[in-house]
């Protein structure tokens, strides 16, 4: 059988890219094995030569889609991550993604002015709100690549075998509402551990799959990937 190809388009948006190039592949590779199709994970654009039936591409977008932004528990969640329609992962949301840390402020005592004991400034607490706030992912480090790698095979279940979202968390296809369901007030080391942790597929998930790669009969209507 000829082999399975997945292009990742602009993965050095994501580092360590390597990280991202693991994650996808070990999403898929058994699946491909049993599937008897060699698997490639390729960073770049559709492979010359190769049919584009064979050839399956998602792109890592810089920025993030402005839709669907909500915060939930102190952290803006809600971001849309990933788009099956367009085979996209918003990287820019990953990188969005805040959780709050709470109210924190320095304490100014109150001051003389001026000459008069009357000219007194009163005390006042004054609030750092830029720090209020803190990423829950930084590029550069491992989690960031494999929680985006964790997104885009999500996406890719949706596109090759349609796919629906599952409540299982360990699952590729859990989404953000399934997670609130568990942590409805969500920390950063719950969030990193959602996005960013060891995914599988269920028994059904992986007979359909298995079926429709060795099938090349892509379900989810994006089986010809074209170039540009």
């Amino acid at each position: 059988m000829t082999d399975f190809n997945i292009i990742l388009r602009d993965p050095h948006r994501v580092r360590p890219t390597d990280v991202l190039i693991r994650t996808v592949t070990e999403a898929f590779e058994g699946l491909a094995e049993e599937a008897g199709r060699p698997l490639n994970v390729v960073a770049g654009s559709p492979m010359s030569g190769a049919p584009l039936d064979d050839q399956l591409a998602i792109t890592f977008v810089g920025n993030r889609l402005r839709l669907g932004e909500r915060f939930i528990g102190g952290s803006n969640i809600g971001l849309i991550l990933g788009d099956e329609g367009g085979a996209a992962v918003y990287v820019g949301a990953l990188l969005e993604m805040r959780v709050g840390g709470g109210p924190r402020g320095v304490l100014v005592p109150s001051r003389y002015r001026g000459g008069s004991p009357l000219d007194r400034e009163p005390a006042r607490l004054e609030i750092d709100y830029m720090s209020q706030t803190e990423p829950v992912f930084e590029n550069g480090e491992p989690e960031l690549a494999r929680a985006a790698g964790n997104v885009a095979a999500h996406e890719l279940g949706h596109m090759l075998a349609r796919l629906g979202h599952e409540l299982d968390l360990g699952n590729y296809m859990a989404d953000g509402s399934a997670f609130l369901r568990r942590f409805p007030s969500p920390t950063r080391r719950d969030l990193r551990w959602f996005w960013s942790g060891r995914k599988s597929w269920d028994p059904a998930q992986r007979q359909r799959l298995v079926r429709v790669i060795r099938s090349g009969r892509i379900e989810g209507g994006l089986q010809a990937i074209p170039g540009g």
